[in-house]
């Protein structure tokens, strides 16, 4: 059974109340909120970091199919070769 509570609040309270549970929030799962610019430091250091992540990812997939197709061409060359000997 729930009982039925009214809260009233002013805006001043309300806002205060948000910005206490964010910055709760923020520190149980280890940001630093009190330091807002370090904060977006971080997070701009993390996008570069997937973004290179990405970026390698893509690049190493070029570089095998690269491989792949000159390990194919050449397997062709040499069967060409065979057959014409």
């Amino acid at each position: 059974m729930t009982d039925n509570v009214n809260v009233t609040l002013t805006e001043a309270q309300l806002r205060d109340l948000i910005q206490q549970t964010i910055t709760q929030t923020l520190t149980t799962i280890g940001v630093d909120a009190t330091d807002p610019h370090k904060m977006q430091k971080d997070f701009i250091h993390l996008r570069e970091m997937r973004e290179s992540g990405e970026a390698m990812k893509k690049k190493t997939q070029v570089t095998l199919l690269g491989i792949f197709i000159t390990g194919a061409i050449a397997a062709i060359a040499l069967g060409i070769k065979e057959y014409f000997k």
